[in-house]
């Protein structure tokens, strides 16, 4: 008997052993890179019935679900990806992703990418459960207000020309890199009912959905085009022009009663376009051409420039420029050509920033107005007042322009931009100067009744009254302060934001760090804090949420608020009351991090998504009150077998009483008798992040925090707080003191804690290993390692100066190289290169648009010069960080080899025992360990 119960107690515990190894979570490995979720382009219907999403692996085939928010049944689509509702909530329209292996293993056998499979078209009918598929569609469009009419386009294989003779309207379309036919199919998914056109070059659908207008190529000529517009209330197919040359830019008003377009009928490679306008009272008719009055003379509309109507249908906008001139003809070789780029010293942009804003400046294009009821041109930008700010709905009396070629030159050094500023009249075209040289960023209201704009030296908000010209300053008697409070760089701060107008711009709503405040323009109201300063008296950061695109002013009736609670991390919804003093009433507020919401347009249902470091930023539904919550996605359940970690929040005081919080991450299982190795991650501020989910995924830049704490590393996070001139010694003082303050809590191995950076995080990485020998590895990534070169250096993805990052700008030194040449040399690296003892491991890759390589570079060969340990990795044709697959899973496996060799103690792999000579590169990689 007792043998049999010691057999049964055995088996139960063997049972009891095979089942935990079976069932315990393991840590994250680069195996599940690929296989890791990734949710998207999340939408709700218009009646709030119907919910969209794409879930994505790292790499590979992806699904769009559609789920009933009514009965939470979903449908999947393999490889379903930017799909729109009809704004009848009736379908879903979508693209279909080829299979990802079949093209890889197309392209391994050498297939060009003209040739590989194309997308296909997806219906999904939600009255009848009925998918609809068309095959190799290139795009498609719905209406955006009402209609169940659509329209896509097809791309059809070449055909043999006697294939083609019977059919009237089949032509072969040049499009610059050979021929193709592409067929335009209007579609009305509820009645079946399809009508197609052929070759196709532009199409648009009205707002209303009642009018599509397209742009196509005449029978047996390329070189003739019509433009058509198909009415879908009765299908009918009207020819709005019909000529030699070349169409483009077809446009619709909302409405769908009056179509625009540009036309020329230059046969040569340059054109000179004229703008057509048809409506459905009158005959297609030219408004612009090279001989138009209210233009300067040679002017006509740029092909360039963007053309759109008003909301109201009463203007349409247009871009107008000198009509471009004939090349002349080529007499010369290539090798009899000189090349050269003159810099000269009065030259408002510096040449590297001229060449590489070269095809924007050549497209150039100056926006006017034509105003259609009165058939008059209106001039709003010039070579002067080259910019503009213009109501987005284009319903208004006022624009404002600003010149800043004048003081282009300053930017070498500022980073702000000096500008003189405009108020023009669009119905007049009328100029008047409100600002010179400023660096305010001035505004008109959404009425049109005032200019608004912060102003940095007084760090007041003011208005203009555009009527009476009275100007107001609108805060100057609130004890709040309206600058960022926060601002640690060598130049003026920003102001919080506001939150926008009222209808009839009766009131102004701004922000202090916390607080909303309502400000009457007139000042006949005293300004009342909206929120009652609960914000400021809780430390809870409110926002004001506008569910509505559509809305130029801000809803009274209905306010949403978004606080964040500076202190906890915490954030959640809020809602108060315009009209009375009270306090903001919670609807929800967890210890996670909310996205904002997205509000059904004829609904009150909303669809958000939350996050902290344990949970995935799944989709929710849920009422305006964030009631009857609803979980909708569940991306990434296999979460559940992998070991992860969590997130604290941790503050201290350094020696001089400064006070810090940071991040501090830890292993799931964390045992705090243990000695564990850590990473510390820096930047600047970064604690706010504190309920950021960080998907397993490869490595652009930095580590990812869930492999490491999943793998036995802690990661600690510090704040790092700054003043005017010593940048380095800021960085040493918060890191060093915040690692010392995690080391004094016990279960921190001493002796193995690395150090990593980017960029500017980069920077301090490299710098501070030149300050003390505290850390056992340490990765800097794209650093400025020589702050006197890197300030006489370019940005070449700009092409700008650096000169007015170091004097103003992130590296805060705020002197020039030249009245304190000593800070320069104080911060950086590069000059105790000799005290470095710390591993090093530099990323800088040869493309870098943001830090030149050289920096790195230079860091690199001082310290072989030296012999010191330090590696680089430079990968080819990278910019500032890397982004190709391949390469991120290459850098994250050598970042795991390079921090567990120095801080957990694992065999150094060939790489960085040896290197890896160039005649063996893409031979070898040198991840083994021999």
């Amino acid at each position: 008997m007792l043998k049999k119960i010691f057999i049964i107690i055995l088996f139960c515990f063997t049972f009891s052993q095979i089942y935990s190894q079976n069932t315990a979570k393991k840590p994250l490995d680069p195996s599940v890179y690929k296989i890791w979720k990734h949710l998207h382009n999340q939408q709700i219907s218009n009646n709030g019935e119907w919910i969209s999403y794409e879930i994505n692996p790292g790499k590979g085939d992806g699904k769009l679900l559609v789920v009933n928010a009514i009965t939470s049944v979903k449908d999947s689509i393999s490889r379903g990806y930017e799909a729109l509702f009809s704004p009848n909530s009736n379908y879903i329209t979508f693209k279909i992703k080829p299979q990802f292996e079949k093209i890889r293993e197309l392209k391994l056998d050498g297939v060009d990418k003209k040739d590989l499979p194309k997308d296909t078209l997806g219906i999904l009918l939600f009255a009848t459960d009925s998918l609809m598929k068309f095959a190799n569609v290139k795009s498609f469009k719905t209406a955006k207000d009402s209609s169940a009419w659509m329209a896509f386009v097809v791309e059809m294989k070449k055909q043999k020309r006697s294939e083609t003779d019977s059919v009237k309207v089949d032509t072969l379309k040049k499009n610059g890199k050979g021929e193709c036919l592409e067929q335009l199919v209007i579609y009305n998914p509820i009645l079946n009912e399809k009508h197609t056109f052929n070759n196709i070059s532009n199409y648009e659908i009205s707002d209303n959905g009642s009018l599509i207008g397209f742009i196509s190529n005449v029978e047996d000529s390329v070189d003739t085009t019509l433009v058509s517009v198909f009415e879908t209330k009765t299908g009918d197919v009207d020819t709005l022009f019909h000529g030699k040359g070349t169409s483009k830019k077809i446009i619709l008003n909302r409405a769908g009663d009056q179509v625009a377009f540009i036309s020329s009928g230059d046969t040569t490679k340059v054109k000179t376009f004229s703008l057509y306008l048809w409506d459905k009272s009158q005959e297609t008719e030219i408004i612009i051409d090279t001989l138009t009055k209210e233009l300067p003379e040679s002017w006509t509309v740029s092909e360039h420039g963007k053309i759109y109507f008003s909301s109201d249908n009463s203007k349409l906008f247009f871009g107008a420029a000198q009509k471009p001139e004939h090349e002349k003809p080529d007499t010369l070789l290539e090798d009899e050509k000189y090349n050269v780029d003159i810099w000269h010293w009065k030259d408002p942009y510096i040449q590297s920033y001229q060449k590489e804003h070269f095809e924007e400046e050549q497209n150039r294009s100056y926006l006017a107005v034509y105003q259609i009821e009165e058939e008059k041109i209106v001039p709003i930008e010039n070579p002067q007042i080259r910019n503009s700010a213009i109501d987005r709905k284009g319903i208004c009396k006022y624009a404002i322009g600003y010149a800043d070629l004048l003081y282009a030159y300053l930017s070498q050094w500022n980073s702000h931009s000096f500008r003189d500023y405009y108020l023009i009249n669009v119905e007049t075209g009328k100029k008047t100067k409100i600002a010179k040289k400023s660096q305010n960023y001035y505004r008109i209201s959404p009425d049109n009744q005032y200019i608004f704009w912060y102003d940095k030296d007084t760090q007041d908000w003011f208005t203009n009254e555009i009527a009476t010209n009275e100007t107001k300053n609108l805060t100057e008697n609130i004890s709040a302060n309206f600058f960022n409070e926060e601002n640690d760089r060598p130049r003026k701060p920003y102001s919080y934001g506001f939150a926008g107008w009222t209808k009839g711009d009766k009131y102004f709503l701004i922000y202090d760090n916390y607080d909303i405040w309502k400000i009457d323009p007139q000042m006949l109201e005293k300004p009342a804090n909206l929120t009652n300063h609960f914000g400021r008296n809780n430390e809870i950061r409110f926002r004001f949420i506008d569910l509505d695109e559509e809305n130029i002013f801000l809803d009274a009736e209905k306010i949403l608020l978004k606080g964040f609670d500076e202190k906890s991390k915490k954030s959640g919804f809020y809602t108060t009351d315009f009209g009375h003093k009270k306090n903001p009433l919670e609807l929800i507020q967890e210890d996670c991090f909310f996205y904002y919401p997205i509000k059904a347009r004829d609904s009150e249902s909303l669809i958000w998504r939350k996050m902290s470091f344990e949970k995935y930023p799944d989709l929710y539904k849920s009422n305006s009150e964030f009631k009857n919550i609803q979980k909708i996605s569940n991306a990434n359940p296999q979460q559940a077998n992998y070991l992860w970690g969590t997130s604290e929040l941790v503050e201290w005081v350094d020696s001089t009483g400064q006070n810090y919080q940071g991040i501090l991450y830890k292993p799931e299982n964390f045992d705090p008798s243990k000695k564990y190795p850590m990473i510390v991650k820096i930047y600047e501020k970064e604690s706010d992040r504190l309920n950021s989910h960080y998907s397993p995924k490869p490595s652009s830049c930095i580590i990812n925090y869930t492999y490491y704490t999943s793998n036995g590393y802690l990661v600690f996070r510090p704040d790092i707080h700054y003043k005017t001139g010593h940048p380095g010694q800021d960085a040493l003082r918060a890191v060093v003191s915040g690692t010392n303050f995690i080391l004094d809590r016990g279960f921190v191995d001493k002796n193995k804690i690395g150090l990593i950076g980017h960029s500017w995080g980069g920077y301090e990485t490299a710098y501070i290993v030149t300050q003390t020998d505290k850390f056992a590895a340490a990765m800097a990534g794209a650093p400025v390692s020589n702050m006197t070169s890197a300030y006489g250096g370019i940005r070449w993805g700009s092409g700008s100066s650096r000169q007015h990052q170091y004097e103003k700008g992130q590296s805060r030194i705020g002197e020039s190289l030249w009245e304190n040449r000593e800070l320069y040399l104080e911060n950086s690296p590069l000059f105790y290169a000799d005290k470095v003892n710390t591993p090093l491991l530099i990323l800088h890759n040869d493309n870098d648009g943001a830090v030149p390589r050289e920096q790195g570079i230079e860091l690199f060969l001082a310290l072989r010069r030296l012999q010191k340990p330090v590696w680089m990795f430079d990968y080819n044709n990278e910019k500032h960080t890397v982004r190709r697959w391949a390469n991120q899973v290459d850098l994250s496996k050598r970042l795991s080899q390079f921090f567990d060799h120095f801080l957990k103690g694992k065999p150094a792999p060939e790489w960085l025992k040896n290197g890896i000579p160039a005649i063996k590169k893409g031979k070898e990689d040198g991840y083994d360990i021999k």
